[in-house]
């Protein structure tokens, strides 16, 4: 077949010649782009404070330390829902099971504190659920109210 009226045969002649001519060349060779002098950890380490300067990653953070208000809370249940078939004299394999349920959401919590710890506490300092207002604050704006 032709390929704008020359061979294949006679393209990878080409190559061919090309791949020798490079090899016996004494010249060095240089690559057309930018010089780059950033090894691979460092583009990682770049990469990931990139990440976590973007809002996103906020969200992200702030979410996950949520979900583990609501993973607290989803344990409260479990254990009242556990009283409860304790005092009616509920089967041991019900009580076996929902201290399961228990331990593993408690598993989990400990998962995802672990890996917000690693991260640093809630990003957003505007996030009323995650930071408190400072009483001092509070009796200011309280005293210039009255």
């Amino acid at each position: 077949m032709d390929e704008r009226g020359r061979s294949r045969r006679s393209l990878s002649g080409d190559t061919l010649s090309l791949r020798s001519l490079s090899k016996n060349s004494e010249t060095p060779h240089r690559n057309s782009g930018p010089a780059t002098d950033v090894s691979h950890s460092q583009y990682t380490a770049d990469w990931v404070e990139s990440i976590r300067n973007q809002p996103n990653f906020e969200k992200r953070i702030c979410s996950q330390i949520s979900t583990i208000d609501a993973k607290q809370s989803t344990i409260q249940q479990f254990n009242e829902h556990l009283r409860i078939i304790q005092k009616i004299k509920g089967s041991e394999e019900e009580v076996t099971r929902w201290r399961s349920y228990i331990t593993d959401a408690e598993k989990q919590i400990e998962k995802s504190e672990a890996a917000l710890m690693s991260l640093g506490p809630c990003p957003i300092p505007d996030c009323i659920k995650h930071h408190d207002t400072p009483k001092d604050v509070e009796m200011v704006e309280h005293q210039q109210v009255s």
